[in-house]
């Protein structure tokens, strides 16, 4: 289905297709390929190469590690903006903070829709921890400390929505000591009880009304995250999300 311009009564065809653009990567928090975008825009080939090349550059848009188009930190300058594109954009130097401090760590933001989780920024440093790649989707809430967080706040219809999904046997009786690890100290800490060589730790964000629909997150190992440091990287998380909670608080 073609993307609709609506009537008007002066036309710049250049700018309504760059503007259709942003406006429908505005609806796609995890992005769109190119042939997705060609089948949604009324324009010819060369003309949204040229369109996509220029909001590329003025970092309105740019491309995850899978080549998907995006919205970028500029696209928080317009009044289509979204809050996924909001917490992207104030997102990145708190996740260059939070990777720098520690060194050896990779830092993420994920998004919360209400039934999936979408990895709406990253950084890793070199010989760091892999973990997710931006704009990737997972509808599996048992595996990962922000999933915990997602999921303790889901109501009692959406947790029965994403049950089908969850492939951790032992999920429902282990979340109650996650849960209290996450109550007493704010975030919670996954000490490799998935993969024995990775750590990781979560800490939420909220909107203006207290509902979250984000984490921070750090990964890393006993090395680069030692037991007697897990305290600190929490409290620093903790810190952080509270800062892009406070930048999106007009949302609620």
């Amino acid at each position: 289905m073609l993307y609709m311009k609506p009537k008007i009564k002066y036309s710049a065809p250049a700018l309504e297709n760059g503007l259709d653009i942003l406006e429908l990567l505005s609806q796609y928090p995890t992005g769109l390929s190119f042939t997705e975008i060609m089948s949604r825009i009324d324009s010819s080939k060369s003309t949204i190469i040229r369109l996509l090349k220029v909001l590329m550059n003025r970092n309105y848009i740019c491309q995850n590690d899978s080549g998907r188009y995006i919205a970028g930190p500029n696209m928080a300058l317009t009044g289509k903006s979204t809050i996924f594109d909001l917490l992207r954009h104030y997102s990145q130097p708190l996740l260059e903070e939070l990777s720098d401090s520690q060194a050896g760590t990779t830092a993420v933001l994920i998004g919360f829709t209400g039934l999936e989780m979408v990895v709406l920024n990253r950084l890793r440093r070199e010989g760091s921890v892999y973990m997710q790649e931006q704009g990737t989707v997972r509808i599996d809430f048992s595996y990962a400390p922000w999933a915990w967080i997602f999921y303790s706040g889901m109501t009692e219809s959406q947790q029965k929505a994403v049950a089908p999904n969850i492939n951790t046997p032992d999920f429902t009786s282990r979340l109650a000591e996650w849960m209290d690890y996450y109550e007493q100290h704010g975030y919670c800490f996954d000490k490799e009880y998935f993969w024995s060589h990775i750590r990781r730790i979560a800490a939420p964000v909220k909107d203006g009304s207290g509902r979250v629909v984000a984490a921070l997150a750090v990964g890393g190992n006993k090395i680069t995250i030692p037991d007697k440091e897990v305290n600190r990287v929490g409290k620093r998380l903790v810190i952080s999300a509270k800062e892009l909670s406070e930048k999106i608080r007009h949302f609620a």
